[in-house]
């Protein structure tokens, strides 16, 4: 199974705490003045989801940050576009987003370039997954959390492998994500 231990039910389990990444990003957002943190995320019947949301409200509420807005954007080009929209037509809009996935962070940077919010003057915007397109969107490259997709794969084929041939295979824990900070991301504005 891949993902949590609690999740796999007794079964062997291949996992990647992607928690540390979204903390690193809120607390460095919160490092450069941020206040209002908003979050657009992925569906919350996914765990996954629902732990990069956990982490984020956990981390605004250990800095004693006001919980920013949350909508959904349901990993997708569209809801993150959506979601982007309305947060930045709200009269107190967020001065950062912390995105479920890099793929609604790009829609979101094309979002904010249409409304004329300029990245990272106007807003800081944050990315999940690392994906090879964040060192190349504009205006500037995406911040984003760095989780080893491949490594997880492999180390996930060779588990498999294991049990199949009927050996007792331990429960892996491969190393947790990382923030990865560019150029998306700077001082809150002033008022």
């Amino acid at each position: 199974m891949v993902g949590q231990r609690e999740w796999g039910d007794g079964l062997t389990s291949v996992s990647l705490d992607d928690r540390p990444a979204y903390v690193d990003a809120v607390r460095r957002l919160a490092e450069l003045g941020h206040r209002r943190i908003a979050h657009v995320e992925g569906p919350q019947e996914f765990r996954h989801a629902h732990r990069r949301r956990s982490a984020w409200e956990e981390t605004l509420r250990e800095l004693g940050l006001p919980e920013g807005p949350v909508l959904p954007g349901g990993f997708t080009a569209e809801g993150g576009a959506r979601a982007t929209r309305e947060l930045l037509t709200l009269a107190e809009p967020p001065t950062a987003i912390v995105y479920g996935n890099d793929l609604a962070a790009t829609a979101g940077l094309s979002v904010a370039q249409e409304l004329g919010v300029a990245v990272p003057d106007r807003l800081s915007v944050v990315g999940y997954d690392d994906t090879p397109l964040t060192r190349y969107t504009h205006p500037p490259p995406l911040s984003s959390a760095r989780a080893d997709a491949r490594g997880w794969g492999e180390a996930a084929a060779r588990a498999l492998d294991r049990v199949l041939a009927g050996e007792e295979v331990a429960h892996v824990v491969l190393p947790p994500a990382e923030f990865v900070p560019r150029a998306s991301i700077g001082p809150a504005p002033r008022p």
